[in-house]
């Protein structure tokens, strides 16, 4: 979706390193989210395992 241009700022995230050709934008959007969500458990156990929990019922839905 980032190679179509859907989402904001896909120049940046659709960016190729090209001895590799890994979307290395993408990787570096990815890993800081993740970060993120786990700073969130810093400030918040609670919220924390609410996230986790509605990942993993979503997880169930789409695998039934």
């Amino acid at each position: 979706m980032a190679r179509d241009g859907v989402f904001p700022l896909s120049k940046y995230i659709r960016w190729i390193f090209k001895p590799t050709k890994t979307p290395l934008g993408n990787v570096i959007l990815v890993f800081i989210l993740n970060s993120l969500l786990l700073l969130l458990q810093l400030a918040s156990s609670t919220a924390f395992s609410a996230i986790l929990s509605i990942a993993t019922i979503g997880f169930q839905v789409s695998y039934g």
